[in-house]
């Protein structure tokens, strides 16, 4: 390119040579400079005009210009080239005088023909290539001659012009240039660069702009969310006020009660009865009531709704938190704000003892080891493991902490950190594309997705997701391997929506938004990508339609939150881990009907309760709810998230992050668990199947991750 800028340059700079000779008063060199290019022959070293030259003289038939301009142009460039080179140099020369002959005898000039082979007889009998052309100028149609019928057709004159002018223009373009004409390579790129420039301000001018209008949009939706409140709260305030005028209006009736108790006698008994249980929870010596309320007629209805409860246990334990919903709510997806009405008392003695005596979670031994297991640490994090995942093919695992780095190992022997993403705030999410598991994406509880090309080592992009949602709950690839789905949810994990994004364009194509509103902590694929099951804070099942981007169906599952969901490996069922401790294998021809149950085990006692110190701990708003089987109290569970269960290759065994130091291994045909995977010295919180053998992955809060490898152990060795 620079080459080809130099020599379109000659022109203009023949131009400001004229003008300093002419200011410098050099007027005889300056008629020598224009009279010699006049005749200059390499016509401003234009390949162009050099072979227009050429073929002026063959039309005229003037072989000795055409010679002397060959002969010019072997002296300037032909003899400085590389000896490889002159082979080809003789074949066009040759090719040349022979397209003159041609050309003469088609316009029928044979004198020009004969003509030729007198002046350069001497020079073309030393040459065999020549020797069979003798005879030309004393045939009749050479054209019919076996000899000469190729250098008469069309085909071959185009193909010989077509040789000579890239051969030409090859040459002229790599000689050697003189350095004055740099000056012009200098100013075409100074003027490039400031054409950038100016593009680049443009840009910037519009980013400023685009900027200025995201603030000032921010600062209207913030006026909005505050008038909000201010509208919300003036009516609280009238609904306070309005309280406070009944309480008014009711005080005058108390105080004429009181003035008038020395007379109480002369009143009707039938009011006494009806303020007495009004205020049955005044006591004193004062209270002329208290031993008149009936406390068998209070105590009947709690009396009704335990017995009913646990005369059907099967049908709580079905319908999860129905029981504390209104009656008016539906079974099939119940209001989620129910939970935050319900009573923070504890439950009656009776659902509590029915609680403990749950086969789900009663104490649990464990049968003798499955496998046999070897483990391998990693450990390179300065914070706490939130998840850890092996790709698609296996050949890579990728892990992330809490301070926001993302490290990605190799699966050999060494098993060694090969690449660092930094992503500046906590990472709540992973996922690897399916296809080829080239790109790796890392959601943030910031509000940013960052699109990670782990063989080319560099960052495809950064999403900014909606500043309502900013936090990446979890993020799944479709099958298909074009678009990726996070769950995101508000800050104060209040609602939730779902979101597709493409992977070419990093452009989002639908938006879900979730209803009734809550988060949804886990989501997760079918086989071809159609189906998608979502686990959501309210302790809901939700399954998706991908074609339609719509909810299909949905079940209450789990008291508390449900941490993770998955297919089973025949798509027949869904598995899900929830805050109430409990592990459930449903229908998914049947919504919400149970297959299997699965025993609770957390092999560190004592640690299934909640942790305050945990530096993962959703805020209250976000927190899930489970009861305690020990107390039937109401617990934050912060210890399972989305990574807390996973299956094998084949889709027989199941690992699960209990909420203890260990992770659990379930056969998923029984019921209780087999076997432990430990090795950590703080709770597990993430753990994935290599997707072809039996390696178990796991990430804890002690700043490492195990590589358990599994071998089955035979009955013989048993």
């Amino acid at each position: 390119f620079a080459a080809v800028m130099s020599l379109q340059a000659i022109p203009y700079l023949d131009e400001l040579i004229k003008e300093y000779l002419l200011f410098r008063g050099f007027s005889h060199t300056l008629n020598t400079f224009n009279h010699e290019k006049k005749s200059d022959k390499l016509r401003g070293y234009q390949a162009d005009r050099i072979i227009d030259q050429m073929f002026h003289s063959i039309n005229s038939y003037d072989i000795i210009s055409l010679m002397d301009l060959w002969q010019y142009l072997d002296v300037t460039f032909f003899s400085r080239l590389d000896q490889d080179f002159h082979p080809t140099v003789r074949k066009l020369e040759l090719s040349l005088k022979r397209y003159y002959l041609v050309f003469c005898f088609s316009t029928g000039r044979v004198d020009k023909v004969r003509e030729f082979f007198e002046m350069y007889t001497a020079q073309l009998t030393r040459d065999p290539e020549w020797r069979a052309w003798f005879p030309l100028p004393y045939l009749k149609q050479p054209q019919a001659d076996v000899t000469f019928e190729v250098y008469f057709t069309k085909p071959w004159i185009e193909t010989f012009t077509l040789s000579l002018h890239n051969f030409l223009h090859s040459i002229i373009k790599s000689a050697p240039k003189p350095r004055l004409l740099n000056f012009n390579i200098e100013r075409q790129a100074r003027k490039r660069m400031e054409m950038q420039m100016g593009l680049l301000h443009a840009e910037n001018d519009t980013l400023k702009a685009q900027l200025e209008a995201m603030d000032e949009e921010i600062k209207r939706r913030d006026r909005d969310a505050e008038d909000r409140e201010e509208d919300r709260e003036r009516e609280r305030e009238k609904e306070r006020e309005r309280q406070r005028e009944l309480e008014k209006e009711k005080e005058p009736k108390q105080t004429t009660f009181t003035s008038s108790r020395p007379s109480q006698s002369s009143s009707p008994p039938g009011s006494f009865l009806i303020i007495g249980r009004r205020h049955a929870s005044f006591s004193g010596p004062d209270n002329p009531f208290t031993d008149q309320t009936p406390a068998d007629s209070a105590q009947t209805p709690t009396n009704q709704d335990t017995s009913s409860g646990a005369s059907n246990p099967s049908r709580a334990r079905l319908l999860g938190t129905s029981m504390h919903h209104s009656a008016s709510t539906p079974a099939l997806i119940p209001d989620p704000t129910s939970h935050a009405t319900a009573p923070t008392t504890p439950p009656p003695a009776s659902a509590t003892s029915s609680l403990q005596s749950s086969p789900m979670h009663t104490p649990v031994t464990l049968p003798p080891p499955s496998f046999t297991i070897s483990s391998q640490a990693l450990s390179a994090h300065a914070a706490a493991v939130t998840r850890c995942k092996f790709s698609g093919i296996g050949t890579k695992i990728a892990s992330a902490a809490a301070d926001g780095v993302v490290r990605v190992w190799g699966v050999d022997a060494q098993l060694r950190s090969n690449t660092s993403i930094f992503c500046f705030a906590e990472v709540l999410s992973l996922a690897w594309e399916t296809k080829a598991s080239r790109l790796l994406v890392c959601g943030t509880s910031e509000g940013k997705i960052k699109v990670w090309n782990v063989l080319a080592d560099k960052a495809m992009g950064d999403i900014v997701v909606e500043p309502e949602y900013p936090r990446v709950e979890d993020i799944a690839c479709s099958p298909s391997g074009s678009y990726f789905v996070t769950s995101q949810g508000s800050t104060k994990r209040s609602a939730g929506v779902l979101m597709t994004w493409n992977f070419k364009t990093l452009k989002m194509e639908h938006r879900i938004v979730v209803e009734p509103p809550t988060v949804l902590n886990s989501i997760s694929f079918n086989h071809n990508g159609s189906i998608m099951v979502a686990g959501g804070a309210d302790g809901m099942i939700r399954v998706y339609d991908m074609k339609t981007c719509a909810a299909i169906a949905g079940w209450a599952a789990h008291a508390g939150g449900v941490a993770a969901v998955q297919f089973s490996a025949d798509e027949t069922a869904v598995y899900s881990v929830g805050g109430d401790r409990r592990i459930v294998q449903w229908s998914i021809h049947t919504a919400g009907k149970i297959i299997r149950e699965y025993q609770w085990y957390n092999p560190e006692p004592g640690m299934d309760g909640p942790r305050s110190t945990d530096p993962l701990s959703r805020t209250s708003a976000g927190s899930s709810l489970r009861p305690s089987a020990s107390t039937g109290a109401l617990h934050t569970i912060a210890n399972l998230s989305s990574a807390s269960m996973s299956f094998d290759s084949e889709g027989r065994y199941m690992a699960v992050a209990t909420g203890g130091n260990s992770a659990v291994l379930y056969d998923v045909a029984q019921s209780a668990p087999v076997q432990v995977l430990g090795g950590h010295t703080s709770r597990v919180s993430c753990v994935d199947w290599h997707p072809t053998n039996l390696t178990c992955l796991t990430g804890s809060l002690d700043q490492s991750i195990k590589v358990h490898k599994l071998a089955k152990i035979t009955d013989e060795k048993k």
